[in-house]
């Protein structure tokens, strides 16, 4: 029971969410529900320990099934509850997302044939989106959806005074597809710069020449914002970044909805990272720029909280800018708007990367080793790389090994995270182990030849995507001068 596909989906449910799929079932009013409803019982006592005595296939067997010595019943049982699970999911789905239902509320009317409540309810929907702030991507797509079903409302129901806009149709399709063409673009772009990999795109020196030649710039802010994304990306033009960009949004982020702030507050930052871990140092104060910003007008949350990689990342450039009292003043102001589940183990992460940044190497080793630490690939990979460089500074190159090997292994293993990022580690730890030996045979040897370190300074230079390249550089810079 306890590695069953039932239970591995109930624990995507919170609590709340799991009384309700209990309330779900009770309703459903199928043979068997009653049964369904008890173990559910069981499973929600048991929350959220998923591994619970309680929940052996055994112990639920003799309470629902008692004198049965074969499973089937309980496999029934669980494919059924299931199959009942599937659809709770769609509901919460929907319930989500009210203009997805209005639009299939709509639909069903006209497969009814129920045209009357189809017109009255349709104005209705069209009313409300009218009247919203947003004109996102996402509200271009129900305008068109709307106009589509009005369409198929007037192939059957066709009337003197009813009349389709197809002029309304084309310019909402517009709207939408320009918007999503240049947000995927960024995202295209962002994974170019990770991944050395290049994507063609459709017409789109024909649709930047559009742009520019009509109004859709002065007349639409959010295809206005993503436009000025897209080339701050194209053109790696930091400057439009801040005299744009971050104006733009602050003044027009209300016509977004949340999810696509979202992505754009991952993207620009994501951008400028991967930037400074290519060894542009110079974009690391425009990334604390953009992080203030952004906690000023509040972009930085999602909810009430601010997500912990992005907390972490923020502390991480102020770091590498040596902004102490900034750090001291943020943990203290905002540390308490991260979630409670990731808040202890974010704090000792940060303690402990600040005691590196102070060459308390020791200190940061121990914090980072012994402390809890969210279980997160970031978390891990960040670590462990921290641990490198401490235990590089330390000559401790049996410590070192172990990090090293560990990573290594975790990189072979690691299916989840992107390839470019892996690299980024990879290539990293590599190299640093590299340096290690050329850092041993220098000091056996009492001398090394000039232009080897020469030569692996170039290397460095030319590796894409690296982390921590400033720091590797400098570290040769410095044996280059012993």
């Amino acid at each position: 029971m306890i590695d069953s596909e039932l239970l591995k989906l109930l624990q995507c449910l919170d609590k709340k969410e799991l009384s309700g799929f209990i309330r779900f079932v009770e309703a459903a009013l199928i043979k068997g529900t009653k049964k369904g409803v008890i173990l559910l019982k069981l499973i929600q006592k048991a929350y959220p320990n998923w591994t619970a005595s309680s929940l052996e296939e055994e112990k639920i067997i003799e309470r629902l099934f008692p004198g049965d010595q074969s499973n089937n019943n309980l496999k029934r049982l669980r494919s059924e509850l299931l199959s009942l699970l599937k659809e709770y999911f769609i509901f919460l789905e929907l319930q989500s997302d009210p203009r997805r239902k209005e639009l299939m509320w709509l639909n069903t009317l006209l497969k009814r044939e129920q045209y009357g409540h189809f017109k009255k309810d349709w104005i209705k929907v069209k009313n409300k989106l009218s009247r919203s702030p947003v004109r996102s991507a996402e509200h271009f797509y129900y305008q068109y959806q709307l106009e589509d079903v009005y369409r198929k409302y007037i192939d059957v129901n066709r009337t003197d005074k009813d009349q389709i806009s197809f002029q309304s149709f084309f310019d909402h399709f517009e709207c939408y597809t320009i918007i999503e063409k240049l947000r995927y673009c960024c995202y295209a772009m962002l994974v170019e710069n990770v991944q050395d990999s290049q994507h063609q795109v459709f017409m789109l020196p024909e649709l930047e020449k559009h742009l520019k030649e009509s109004e859709w710039l002065q007349k639409n802010q959010v295809i206005n914002i993503y436009y000025t994304l897209f080339r701050v990306f194209r053109e790696k033009n930091t400057s439009l970044l801040f005299s744009g960009l971050e104006p733009l949004l602050s003044t027009y982020n209300m016509l977004f909805t949340e999810e696509e702030l979202k992505d754009i507050n991952n993207l620009v930052p994501a951008y400028l990272i991967n930037r400074i871990n290519n060894g542009q140092s110079g974009y690391l104060e425009k990334l604390f720029q953009w992080n203030q910003a952004i906690i000023d007008n509040r972009s930085a949350f999602e909810g009430p909280y601010i997500p912990h990689q992005r907390f972490k990342n923020m502390v991480s450039c102020a770091l590498l800018l040596k902004k102490y009292e900034w750090i001291k003043w943020f943990m203290e102001k905002h540390i308490r708007h991260t979630k409670p589940s990731v808040r202890e183990g974010l704090r000792c992460f940060i303690e402990g990367t600040v005691h590196y940044y102070q060459n308390n190497f020791r200190e940061a080793i121990s914090v980072l080793q012994v402390k809890v630490i969210p279980n997160n690939d970031f978390y891990f990979y960040d670590i462990n790389s921290l641990l490198l460089r401490a235990y590089y500074e330390l000559d401790d190159l049996e410590s070192f090994r172990a990090i090293f090997a560990r990573l290594k292994k975790k990189i072979s293993r690691d299916r989840r995270t992107a390839l470019g990022h892996q690299a980024a580690y990879q290539n990293f730890s590599e190299l640093l182990s590299e340096l290690i030996k050329l850092r041993e045979k220098l000091w056996l040897s009492g001398r090394m030849k000039k232009e080897q370190l020469n030569h692996f300074y170039e290397k460095v230079s030319s590796v894409e995507p690296m982390l921590h390249k400033q720091w590797l550089l400098d570290k040769i810079t410095v044996l280059m001068k012993e």
